[in-house]
């Protein structure tokens, strides 16, 4: 079996370079469409530099997605600690113009988001909405299937109760669908 769309998870680590990009491209035969997880300093260590200095960072070198076609999203996954605050809502806001005319999905680990408020904000700015399938616990979302935009979004993360707060990332995931 062959998939046609792949999710880059090391850009959340660590930026990735021009050449990288090129060459992902190259070695797909330009077949594969690629979502592009957001590096960690525009979701989860937000600071007033995260959009004038690190949005630039990041979006030059994955160009060559976008002007092949091949770019399936950028992934803009925000944790449990990024509350709906109006603060929040207009660095999302901006976020999402500043990647403008890159897609964008956006995934929240937070309930504060579940609102028509938030769904009506991202229709208006074309950006999907991450349904997320994760264990049934206490400050985790539900799975919620929204239509924001033309792309649909579930991210498949598994219910490994036992091991969502406690164990490594291999075990956090380790679940059989």
């Amino acid at each position: 079996q062959e998939f046609n769309t792949v999710e880059l998870n090391f850009s959340y680590y660590r930026i990735p370079t021009l050449s990288q990009c090129r060459q992902m491209l190259e070695k797909s035969g330009h077949r594969v469409e690629f979502v592009i997880k957001a590096f960690k300093g525009l979701t989860h260590e937000i600071t007033d530099q995260s959009i004038p200095e690190i949005l630039p960072q990041f979006k030059d070198p994955i160009a060559p997605f976008s002007q092949d076609n091949k770019l399936g999203a950028i992934l803009l996954q925000f944790p449990q600690s990024f509350h709906y605050t109006p603060e929040s809502r207009v660095y999302l806001e901006s976020l999402i113009r500043e990647f403008s005319p890159m897609p964008v999905c956006v995934e929240f680990r937070q309930r504060e988001w579940l609102r028509d408020s938030v769904y009506t904000t991202l229709k208006e700015l074309n950006a999907g909405f991450v349904c997320v399938d994760e264990p049934p616990l206490r400050g985790l979302l539900p799975p919620v299937v929204v239509a924001t935009s033309n792309i649909g979004y579930i991210r498949f993360h598994g219910r490994n109760r036992s091991k969502w707060y406690t164990g490594d990332s291999k075990e956090r995931y380790d679940y059989l669908y």
